[in-house]
């Protein structure tokens, strides 16, 4: 079963915010379309493209778009263990800022008796977030796992 197309007329609009969106949304047909896709996964991406293609509102179209995008990506991920390109990063940036930033942080500002020295733990915590992403991403991409579409 192929994966349905979306509507060629919303590639003629002059909202330029719907046509970057409709091109995003194309590229990770493309993409997924050079991957073995399971059935339950097949019709959770023809049931996405088919509601966008009955929407009439060019104006609500756009963030439709978007969510259907993040519900595919979600759908990928957890049913068939694909994820997008930089996925693993731009989680980690987030953990790495969260668990390891804001401690060092905090240690280093009672140790030196200034709270302005909190913010240095989130630089430490980005940089390890970025380099245990970026490894965890490259992982992915050696195990055939990742899929050529940027968010």
């Amino acid at each position: 079963m192929p994966i349905n197309n979306l509507n060629p007329e919303y590639q003629e609009s002059q909202n330029s915010l719907l046509k970057k969106r409709v091109l995003k949304f194309e590229q990770l047909l493309e993409a997924l379309n050079e991957k073995e896709i399971s059935e339950s996964v097949l019709n959770v991406i023809n049931v996405e493209t088919d509601r966008l293609n009955k929407i009439q509102s060019k104006s609500a179209l756009p963030l439709q778009i978007q969510k259907s995008i993040q519900e595919i990506l979600k759908i990928t991920e957890k049913e068939l263990n694909l994820v997008s390109e930089n996925h693993y990063t731009f989680l980690w940036i987030v953990l790495g800022m969260a668990v390891f930033g804001l401690p060092i942080g905090i240690l280093a500002a009672l140790a030196l008796d200034n709270l302005a020295f909190m913010s240095l733990g989130l630089g430490f915590g980005m940089a390890i977030g970025i380099s245990v992403g970026a490894y965890k991403d490259n992982q992915a991409n050696k195990e055939g796992r990742q899929i050529a579409f940027k968010k």
